[in-house]
């Protein structure tokens, strides 16, 4: 290979840089002009270039598999979404009956104290109402025995006191 090839190679090189980097292709061959011209076939410069080249490369064979790999994880990623959405409906929809349930206990709760209540109130109307006749029964008992008792016994009293006198 002599230094004309080598040039050439060089020129092509950079060339192929400047067009990855994303130069137009017109400034991209004048650029590598002016490059292969001021630059010896030596120099570390290609050196560097040509390494940047080759990781560039394995970079370019690597991006796919990235792609791939993330493209996996935004599809877990939504499916993960769409699970935890779900669930939160599901939360939603219990949290519901669970309310629902929770009202119908309060309400019964509350209708079984005021039947309790009511029960409860009727006894001590019944049970007041029963023990007033049965002190009405008591008083009209102890004014009868006084009624029996005290007539005769002011009769008695009425005799003693005549017969003393």
């Amino acid at each position: 290979m002599d230094y004309d090839d080598s040039r050439e190679a060089q020129r092509e090189m950079l060339l192929n840089k400047l067009l990855f980097d994303g130069f137009s292709v017109g400034m991209a061959h004048r650029m590598a002009d002016i490059l292969a011209e001021e630059v010896s076939p030596a120099d570390p410069l290609l050196t560097r270039i040509a390494k940047v080249q080759g990781h560039l490369k394995d970079i370019a064979d690597l991006l796919p598999a990235l792609e791939a790999e993330l493209r996996v994880r935004q599809t877990a990623f939504e499916e993960l979404r769409v699970k935890a959405e779900q669930t939160e409906r599901y939360a939603a929809l219990h949290k519901d009956h669970a309310d629902a349930v929770q009202k119908l206990v309060d309400e019964n709760r509350k209708t079984a104290l005021t039947e309790a209540t009511e029960a409860i109130a009727s006894e001590f109307v019944k049970e007041l109402a029963k023990t007033s006749r049965d002190g009405k029964k008591q008083q009209v008992r102890y004014f009868l025995l006084g009624l029996l008792g005290s007539v005769p016994l002011g009769v008695a009293g009425n005799f003693v006191f005549e017969w003393l006198a």
